[in-house]
């Protein structure tokens, strides 16, 4: 179920790292501090009303995430250095090489974690919480300060878990409202399966990256869709996940 009238009641955050990638602008003959920038200023602008935590998916060898990677066919193969003051590459070279990509999102997690100016200007009244290659997600509240929230330890590879499981834990604990910013069907599956089996009350929504498109009110479509939600994650599997394989021939259903 689809509104647009929900946003008011929002007071957490949880972001799609690798899909905000995407949909950023990405500088034309700029450096990697160029992007970082543009990345630092949507979270910050994130941060004015909310609580913000941004979840970027890891990249561990001999996983299934990872056999799964190296089967898709990409347009670019080249590994880059990233460091801040170096060119930045075109965006398919960098989001479609998951050397390039892994690079990227640890400059940025660093950068958010040490600048302490940032801190200071944005965590007055809302906290910042990153989660990247380590375990230990990285809490940055009230003027700087810095935690490292062994509650919320995992080593799960896909973000899209991770997504689910910050928006779930804080619905749950805090009782309030939390958008999750991703497109991936499979986190839309994972909210209302946990939603539904959690008996959660707080509100719930899932916005797409993009400005302006649908925003779909987690809470209301598990009300209203009550009868298959309990059905969903299961049949969601069998048709093809990130972490389930499908059926030989027969690629993911988009619902």
């Amino acid at each position: 179920m689809s509104s647009r009238n929900v946003l008011p009641k929002v007071k957490c955050r949880v972001l799609d790292g690798s899909a905000v990638l995407w949909v950023l602008h990405w500088p034309a003959n700029g450096t990697v501090r160029d992007f970082v920038v543009n990345f630092k200023q949507y979270i910050q602008q994130k941060l004015t009303s909310s609580d913000v935590y941004l979840v970027f998916d890891r990249y561990q060898n001999f996983s299934t995430k990872s056999t799964t990677r190296c089967n898709i066919t990409t347009e670019a193969s080249r590994v880059h250095r990233l460091a801040l003051d170096t060119p930045l590459p075109l965006q398919k070279v960098v989001l479609t090489v998951s050397e390039n990509k892994s690079q990227l999102m640890e400059i940025i997690c660093e950068e958010l974690t040490k600048d302490t100016t940032f801190h200071l200007d944005y965590t007055m009244t809302h906290k910042l919480v990153i989660t990247s290659s380590n375990n230990t997600p990285v809490e940055i509240s009230y003027e700087g300060v810095v935690i490292h929230r062994e509650d919320m330890s995992t080593s799960h590879e896909e973000a899209g878990c991770i997504i689910v499981q910050q928006a779930v834990t804080v619905a749950t604990e805090c009782q309030v409202g939390v958008s999750v910013i991703a497109y991936d069907t499979d986190v839309f599956i994972l909210l209302l399966h946990h939603y539904f089996e959690r008996q959660l009350t707080s509100h719930m929504i899932m916005e797409s990256p993009i400005h302006g498109r649908t925003v779909i009110d987690i809470q209301a479509t598990v009300k209203q869709q009550q009868s298959i939600v309990d059905g969903l994650l299961s049949m969601h599997a069998l048709s093809g996940c990130d972490t389930c394989a499908c059926y030989f021939g027969i690629g993911k259903v988009r619902y």
